[in-house]
């Protein structure tokens, strides 16, 4: 139950944080649009973060079905990830990719969390894959930065 808990939080937490780039998305400096591929993130960011936050207290209480969708919904955020992967070097931000990678770590463990609610040893493979997650960053930032 506690895993659970922890998961629920590290859930919002997470879509929370999402929506902020999300939202901020600007119109393409050459064509004065906004393309299709960003808009479609916000949107889906949107959606998630507002399903996330109404299902919060069902999923607190109990609800198998509520955790499955928040849990589901972490995954899938994972989608939002993947255009820092294949953007061109000029037009991804400074540790972009590092973001996206610490973000898609985390959503993997946050599903996991959710769903295996019952175990001790998840637990610790969880905290292990978020240090190792967090020690990656790190070092990424730290080598840009040098």
């Amino acid at each position: 139950m506690k895993i659970r808990r922890i998961g629920l939080i590290l859930a919002v937490v997470l879509s929370v944080a999402g929506l902020v780039p999300a939202l901020i998305i600007g119109p393409d400096p050459a064509t004065g649009r906004i393309g299709i591929v960003p808009m479609v993130i916000a949107v889906f960011a949107a959606v998630a973060t507002v399903t996330t936050l109404a299902l919060l207290v069902p999923a607190w209480r109990g609800g198998a079905r509520a955790s499955m969708i928040i849990a589901v919904l972490q995954l899938a955020g994972i989608l939002t990830a993947l255009p820092a992967f294949f953007a061109p070097t000029e037009l991804a931000p400074p540790g972009g990719v590092v973001l996206a990678a610490l973000g898609t770590l985390l959503a993997v463990a946050i599903f996991t969390m959710i769903i295996f609610d019952a175990s001790v040893w998840m637990l610790h493979l969880v905290t292990v894959i978020i240090i190792v997650a967090l020690y990656a960053a790190g070092v990424a930032v730290l080598t840009s930065l040098v």
